[in-house]
């Protein structure tokens, strides 16, 4: 009982920690003084929310294959993250073929090409993995080793995943559609043979990508 207490508590501080990074994320990187600062920084903070996880990791001594990681087997790894991913972009792509207004389904148009080429690379690099490994592994394992529970890990951790990104843009939708894509990407991890955090961390960035390009050529 007291390892678990033990376990709630840092899962807890880990949270909080990343919450305050993402709330004051803006903040952050206006303060860089030209853009090739601001673009460093803006890459730098996903790195750093990463780093927490990956500190208590190293502090128990665990790896990360203790996480969900894997080399093995590549090629169906990247065969499942493709068929991860066609399934979370239909529920962008359909709406917009049926004619919802791509405004409530798109969101950030980048200024230009340049822009759009870095935050392709920042989308595809830095957050499918640093989100990945924070939220179906570090949160999904430790879910998964308090409760007992495979299943009350994806469900968790898929909340704390929506619940991440409010701080941000307090939008409660955002935090709906977050977490539903997370249950997407847990049962994934849950129930499809072979699929790792690499397959999930693909599948995560090629999504954000489309979004982003998306949003690039609709907006």
């Amino acid at each position: 009982m007291k390892e678990k207490v033990k376990l709630y508590a840092e899962m807890l501080f880990t949270f909080i920690v990343i919450a305050v990074i993402v709330s004051f994320s803006k903040a952050l990187v206006s303060l860089g003084s030209n853009i090739p600062i601001k673009k460093i920084i803006t890459l730098l903070i996903p790195v750093v929310m990463a780093l927490i996880p990956m500190i208590i990791l190293r502090i128990k001594n665990n790896k990360l294959s203790d996480l969900g990681f894997s080399r093995n087997k590549l090629t169906k790894q990247i065969m499942i993250a493709f068929g991860i991913f066609a399934i979370t972009i239909s529920f962008v792509i359909v709406p917009l073929l049926v004619g919802i207004n791509k405004n409530d389904i798109l969101n950030f148009k980048p200024s230009s090409t340049s822009v759009l080429v870095f935050y392709i690379i920042y989308l595809l690099i830095f957050i499918g993995f640093s989100e990945e490994f924070i939220f179906r592994g570090y949160f999904y394992k430790g879910i998964q080793s308090a409760t007992n529970s495979e299943l009350k890990a994806v469900i968790f951790s898929s909340i704390l995943f929506g619940l991440s990104h409010y701080p941000n843009g307090h939008n409660i939708m955002q935090v709906i559609m977050t977490s539903v894509l997370g249950l997407i990407y847990g049962f994934a991890r849950y129930k499809i043979k072979d699929c790792t955090l690499l397959s999930l961390s693909i599948a995560h960035g090629l999504h954000d990508v489309v979004i982003l390009v998306l949003s690039y050529l609709l907006l």
